[in-house]
């Protein structure tokens, strides 16, 4: 199968997450071919050195190119929008025929054009600066999930590291802050060669589910809990070295087992660190990006998160739009925050003690 170089060509990098979202990467890798460019990748198909390509819709229309077999559509949702866009140059020579022509390009004539060539027409609807509210609902989401799963991870964990002698426990803490010091590109590389379908984790992951976890939502769940780690474990551990020993001696002499003397003792008394865990576990993974984009790439609805929106965004000199879409993150996080420093100043969280 020819496909172009996904190093520098977008066909490429669509190609890529289209066989990942797809499940074949795996089968699929050891016969791939790349050529310099999709049209290149189109002529191996064409000359019968490849056996099928994944190359854009519109060369299939060129004129003088023969369709020796079946044409897929590959549907939209399993690669990153491939978009397209021009400008009209202030200096340009006669600025209002340029203008005309843009203008043109939205009409429905025009549209017309784009279809019969195997284009996506523009989309007039669509207005430049509009919320991506998609992305923010998958962010908000992944940070649920992570939040709930890290405060059941990292209860006894903190606990454990608040309270064990063992000799060796400066290694289990330098593992858990290692993520607050690596990059996180660093980080969702070694999680994608050590999850993909190559890897011997990866291939029982296949194996057992159908699946790889590389450029799907529970791989997302994955690299945001490891990244995110750390700021689940410290505060909570904090909290909990400042128990007076005292009163846990006091509960076990009374009978109370060791764990109804944490829920009971502990917990109420750590109630500050185990909230502070859970926003800045939550706020950390809203705002994530290096991760999520290494592990998840940028599928639409999928795995595009707020933070890769905005890199889009950017990327495509929609300023409007990514001053909007990170305006509202920054708030979102600095309301989340706010609110959770009043309440525990005024004692708002409370603990069952009874």
């Amino acid at each position: 199968m020819a496909i172009a170089n996904p190093r520098h060509a977008p066909y490429g990098r669509a190609a890529v997450a289209a066989l990942a979202a797809s499940g074949l990467t795996a089968a699929v890798t050891p016969k791939l071919v790349t050529g310099e460019n999709v049209a290149q990748a189109m002529q191996m198909a064409q000359s019968g050195a490849a056996d099928a390509a994944l190359v854009s819709l519109s060369l299939t229309h060129a004129p003088g190119v023969a369709s020796a077999g079946q044409i897929y559509v590959v549907p939209a949702a399993l690669h990153p929008p491939i978009e397209q866009g021009g400008v009209v140059l202030r200096r340009a020579a006669d600025p209002s025929a340029a203008a005309a022509f843009a203008e043109y390009l939205r009409s429905a004539s025009a549209r017309g054009i784009f279809a019969r060539h195997g284009f996506d027409p523009p989309r007039p609807d669509r207005h430049p600066s509009t919320m991506d509210w998609t992305a923010l609902a998958l962010s908000l989401r992944l940070a649920a999930v992570t939040t709930v799963i890290l405060l059941a991870l990292s209860l006894p964990l903190a606990w454990w590291l608040a309270t064990t002698r063992w000799r060796w426990r400066h290694v289990v803490d330098a593992l858990v802050a290692m993520p607050m010091l690596l990059p996180p590109t660093v980080l969702g590389y070694y999680l994608l060669i050590a999850l993909g379908p190559r890897s011997p984790i990866g291939a029982l992951l296949l194996r057992l589910t159908g699946e790889s976890l590389p450029f799907t939502f529970p791989g997302l769940v994955v690299g945001s809990v490891l990244y995110s780690l750390p700021f689940a474990v410290q505060p909570m551990r904090a909290s909990f070295a400042r128990v007076d020993r005292e009163l846990l001696e006091a509960a076990w002499c009374l009978g109370a087992s060791r764990a109804r003397t944490f829920v009971r003792v502990v917990l109420p008394l750590s109630r500050a660190g185990v909230v502070a865990a859970a926003v800045l576990t939550f706020v950390h993974t809203l705002g994530e990006f290096g991760v999520v984009l290494m592990l998840g790439g940028n599928l639409p609805g999928r795995t595009r998160t707020v933070s890769v929106a905005i890199y889009d965004q950017v990327q495509s000199l929609d300023y409007a739009a990514a001053n909007r879409t990170a305006g509202v993150l920054v708030a979102l996080s600095f309301a989340l925050l706010a609110l959770t420093y009043h309440a525990q100043r005024e004692g708002a969280f409370r603990w069952p003690t009874t």
